[in-house]
């Protein structure tokens, strides 16, 4: 197996595993959601995002491996969407079961993050130091409103400081 093809798998398994995280924290704080499964769909089937959440948005989880320090989205994967998201959530996988959500953006910001070529060698894309995106917890007392029970609403505001 070539090189690029064994990065091809570990980033498409990166991604599942961010998108699985993610929906971890939904189900867990029971937020009702849609879910497009990468895996099942083929591209004309697909949403035009990872999930929509009702009273919420859309929203693209954007996965990364360990090492990483980036938000990373290349162009031309960007400008195919036919849909900008409402939302976009960084998530640092870990390991295949521990993640940390490095922050998020408005989808309407990513158009507009720079290229850095010594970050993106062989592709144009956007991208801005994990450092530079908005803290998860400003996004929290949105999203915990859509939970629907009342219990965990109020253990996330208490365990949050919302």
């Amino acid at each position: 197996m070539s090189d690029s093809t064994s990065q091809e798998i570990e980033d498409r398994k990166i991604g599942i595993v961010g998108q699985y995280m993610f929906m971890s924290i939904l189900q867990e704080w029971r937020i009702p959601y849609l879910v497009d499964y990468p895996l099942f769909n083929l591209p004309e089937h697909r949403l035009f995002v990872d999930f929509i959440i009702p009273g919420f948005g859309s929203v693209e989880v954007k996965s990364f491996p360990r090492y990483a320090s980036y938000f990373i989205v290349k162009r031309r994967l960007w400008s195919a969407l036919s849909k900008v998201p409402d939302f976009v959530i960084a998530i640092c996988v870990l390991s295949d079961n521990l993640g940390k959500v490095e922050g998020w953006l408005h989808g309407s910001e990513v158009a507009n993050l720079p290229h850095n070529p010594e970050v993106c060698i062989y592709e144009e894309c956007h991208c801005t130091p994990f450092t530079e995106l908005r803290p998860f917890k400003e996004l929290l007392p949105k999203l915990i409103e859509c939970s629907i029970d009342d219990k965990i609403k109020q253990k996330v505001r208490k365990e949050f400081s919302l």
